[in-house]
C-alpha cells in the first residue's frame, strides 16, 4: 500500500509541477518564478503523500505504536514518581 500511494504521488507531484510551469510561462511569468511556482506545487504534493501514507496505518500498526508510546510515558513516569521517593 506504502509504494502504491507513493507513486501515485510522485505522479501527481510530476503532473502538477508541469501543469503549473506551463501555466505560468503562458501567463507571461518569467522562467525563474515559474520553477519556483513548479517546485512548490510539487512540494505540496509530495508533502499531501506523505500526510496520507500516515493516514493509512493498518489498525496493528497503530496499536503498536500506541502501546510503545504508553510505554515509554509510563517508564517516564515510573522514574520520576522513584527520584520523588528517593529526594
Amino acid at each position: 500500500m506504502d509504494v502504491l500511494v507513493a507513486a501515485w504521488s510522485a505522479r501527481l507531484a510530476l503532473v502538477a509541477a508541469l501543469a503549473v510551469g506551463a501555466l505560468s510561462v503562458s501567463a507571461g511569468v518569467s522562467p525563474l518564478d515559474a520553477v519556483t511556482r513548479a517546485a512548490a506545487a510539487a512540494f505540496v504534493f509530495t508533502l499531501a503523500g506523505r500526510v496520507l501514507m500516515s493516514r493509512l496505518e493498518t489498525p496493528d500498526q497503530r496499536v503498536r505504536r500506541l502501546r510503545a508510546r504508553r510505554a515509554v510515558l509510563k517508564q517516564a513516569a515510573d522514574e520520576r514518581t522513584a527520584r520523588t521517593r528517593a529526594a
